[in-house]
């Protein structure tokens, strides 16, 4: 288990905030929960302000009709005993795998998955269409807001900014309060966000965009450190099947125009879907962010 630390300092809040950042736990059926669970426990340990998971629970939707689902909706339950939990969804988990004719995807969006999460953390369901998107947390300091792309956008599209800005552009999904809030979008994945930050209102007013799936672009964190590949964040392959050069965006701090990006390597590296290559995952540890937000000052809130 590895805690990144990160100090972010704003004018908009008036005492320090603690947010943990993690994903990708990649539950399978019937597998392992220990990594999760050893998560959970880290976490209740540094006891955050708010936790936000950045998608990828489970690693398809077959887990959702396995032992495991109890288990998952637990440790979401216990999360929010912990503070106010927020879930965003990742591709695994609006999907579901085949190996009839080759391994191969398929929509698969369980309304009563999403209804769990709403019942069980800080999650609020936005019910004309059925998905986690638009705001989701609010109090006196923070608004939360989770874009949740589509099948299509991951499965079809490769995850390209085009794809993306056909589907935000047409979207009515802005933060409620004004710029005195300190606003944070979670997305499963930023590899387009990163790239059209200036033609989505919701990206643009974002101080903050917290990320997953990108696996830490499969570079084992000694390698990350050893190599001080910790400043250029170019993996070796990417969920969006881009390798080397191509595989960028992949972890750690990323400034793009005047915006923060932090993109949590994750908890599971590799799937249960990759087979005996799941073996490897001894050799990446799970990865959890710990983000202190510091005030600057203190804010005056307008009457």
């Amino acid at each position: 288990m590895i805690i990144h630390n990160f100090k972010l300092y704003t004018n908009k809040i008036n005492k320090h905030i603690l947010i943990t950042l993690d994903s990708d736990w990649h539950i399978s059926p019937n597998g392992s929960l220990i990594k999760p669970i050893i998560v959970h426990n880290t976490i209740k340990k540094l006891n955050p302000d708010i936790r936000i998971i950045a998608g990828d629970l489970i690693d398809d939707t077959s887990t959702l009709k396995g032992i495991n689902k109890k288990r998952l909706i637990s440790l979401l339950e216990q999360s929010q005993t912990i503070c106010p939990t927020i879930v965003a969804l990742g591709n695994h988990d609006i999907s579901k795998i085949s190996f009839i004719d080759g391994l191969k995807w398929h929509q698969d969006l369980n309304i009563d998955w999403y209804q769990e999460i709403e019942n069980n953390t800080s999650s609020k369901l936005v019910y004309n269409n059925k998905i986690y998107e638009g705001t989701v947390y609010l109090d006196n300091k923070i608004e939360i807001i989770c874009l949740n792309p589509p099948y299509l956008y991951y499965f079809i599209n490769k995850e390209s900014p085009n794809s993306f800005l056909n589907i935000y552009q047409n979207k009515n999904i802005n933060f409620i309060t004004d710029e005195s809030y300190y606003h944070i979008l979670v997305i499963h994945s930023s590899v387009a966000a990163i790239e059209v930050i200036n033609d989505i209102p919701v990206i643009n007013n974002a101080d903050l965009i917290l990320s997953g799936h990108m696996h830490g672009g499969m570079v084992p964190f000694i390698a990350r450190k050893l190599g001080k590949l910790d400043n250029t964040h170019y993996g070796i392959f990417t969920p969006n099947e881009k390798i080397l050069w191509d595989a960028k965006y992949c972890y750690g701090k990323i400034i793009k125009g005047n915006k923060t990006f932090l993109i949590n390597p994750g908890i599971t590296k590799l799937g249960p879907e990759k087979g005996i290559i799941s073996n490897l995952n001894f050799i990446y540890p799970s990865e959890i962010y710990k983000i202190d937000l510091i005030p600057t000052k203190k804010r005056i809130l307008k009457k």
